[in-house]
């Protein structure tokens, strides 16, 4: 989503009109996706964030 020229808040409808696309993509992206998939995906995302080791 690009911004409009000279920001966000000089172009409000502009804004909002990217908004409302960049939502419609990614809701159908993720309407396209199971239940278990999306579950997965997620679980994934948050293992790649990193790792860390207990100490007693």
């Amino acid at each position: 989503m690009r911004e409009p020229v000279g920001g966000a808040h000089r172009n409000w409808e502009e804004t909002a009109a990217a908004v409302r696309q960049a939502l419609r993509d990614h809701l159908w992206e993720l309407k396209s996706k199971s239940a278990e998939e999306l579950v997965l995906e997620r679980y994934e995302k948050f293992r790649k964030i990193g790792a860390f080791e207990e100490t007693a």
